[in-house]
């Protein structure tokens, strides 16, 4: 890559539809942008007041800042309010819940996978940067909306590329 063309990244979530994510009853997300080459993924979540997200484990590290509202895992004692930053651990497991009466909107910075967990920690689903992509591509298809290019570090996403000789879009 020619470090040159790369310019910064500027993504306004405005652009985006709330798509839902059906792992959590009322649950959706906004990815922002992905980068396929580290595994990362960096999304809004909403979830409305009272949700669970059942126990998971993150394959790599996760950074959330709460935009709005409050949550904890059930495993710990403390609680996430507005303002507030969280930054887990590699293969961290845990069981997200919301507190309060308002949905609570996080931003998360997410790493590796996304792993669910059964009650004999057997992984039943895997989400990625991939299968998030997947989903909100479906989804804006589905409503009749141009895909966005989320993952992208040229600021035209045609814009051809030369390397050693290959063609690279």
């Amino acid at each position: 890559m020619y470090y040159e063309k790369v310019e910064v990244t500027h993504v306004s979530s405005n652009d985006f539809l709330w798509v839902p994510w059906e792992l959590i009853e009322g649950g959706a997300i906004k990815l922002l942008k992905v980068d396929a080459v580290h595994g990362a993924m960096h999304l809004l979540l909403r979830v409305p007041a009272g949700a669970r997200l059942g126990r998971h484990r993150h394959t790599g590290y996760v950074q959330v800042y709460t935009v709005q509202g409050s949550w904890r895992y059930l495993e710990h004692d403390w609680m996430a309010n507005s303002g507030d930053f969280v930054y887990e651990t590699a293969d961290s497991i845990h069981s997200f819940e919301t507190l309060g009466d308002e949905p609570t909107i996080i931003f998360a910075s997410l790493n590796g996978t996304l792993e669910f967990l059964d009650d004999d920690n057997q992984v039943v689903h895997i989400e990625s940067w991939r299968t998030m992509l997947e989903r909100q591509n479906a989804y804006l298809r589905q409503e009749g909306k141009q895909c966005i290019d989320v993952s992208s570090f040229i600021p035209q996403a045609n814009h051809m590329i030369h390397l050693r000789g290959l063609n690279v879009v």
